[in-house]
């Protein structure tokens, strides 16, 4: 399957389902502790991540590299920025999502805060971080690269893994394991539908 498939098929199971999977498979670490949805109907997201590292040492302009990262990636990819947890400026805003959601992107994952929130929603445009700030990125951080490894909330993310994130959090899918993972879900899906109708026998 090309990565279209593989998110298609990844966006059909909850993080649950994916964390035990994982653990199967021997990777129990790859959930972005901190990292929740920004409005109570943002929309699931799941899709193979542009990672994009920012620096407060760096001298790169976060707003071209952004922009540039978003026009690397393919349609279907969800971005993912690596801020070090900061939550006291912006790491991803709403006009960076409103070219992102017109190049086909399908959300955002921030390890850091973000702003902008309430036109993100309005957009639709999904956005995940460790909360909301109002100040800008600009003179405060720099752009060090995309499509690097980053980390997120402690997992190491590279160029090539994928993403799914719902309203129980944000867990990162080695590239390598995707369809592993798609063989193990519904076993756990089916687990609890199997418990549930039992429930109501």
């Amino acid at each position: 399957m090309d990565s279209t498939e593989l998110s298609a098929a990844l966006e059909e199971f909850a993080t649950p389902d994916i964390a035990d999977a994982l653990d199967v498979l021997g990777y129990p670490d790859q959930t972005a502790f901190g990292i929740h949805r920004m409005w109570d109907d943002c929309p699931r997201v799941a899709g193979r991540v542009m990672p994009i590292l920012l620096g407060p040492d760096e001298s790169g302009s976060t707003v071209t590299g952004t922009l540039e990262a978003i026009q690397a990636a393919d349609p279907g990819d969800v971005l993912l920025f690596d801020n070090q947890g900061r939550m006291e400026l912006n790491t991803f805003g709403s006009i960076a999502a409103f070219c992102a959601d017109r190049a086909g992107l399908k959300g955002a994952i921030c390890d850091g805060a973000s702003r902008d929130v309430d036109d993100m929603r309005a957009q639709n445009f999904p956005l995940y971080a460790r909360g909301p700030v109002t100040t800008t990125v600009k003179s405060r951080t720099g752009m060090a690269g995309y499509d690097v490894p980053v980390e997120c909330s402690g997992v190491e993310v590279s160029p090539g893994d994928y993403v799914v994130a719902d309203g129980s959090g944000v867990i990162f899918v080695p590239g390598d394991e995707v369809e592993q993972v798609l063989e193990l879900a519904p076993r756990f899906q089916e687990f609890e539908r199997e418990i549930k109708r039992r429930i109501t026998e």
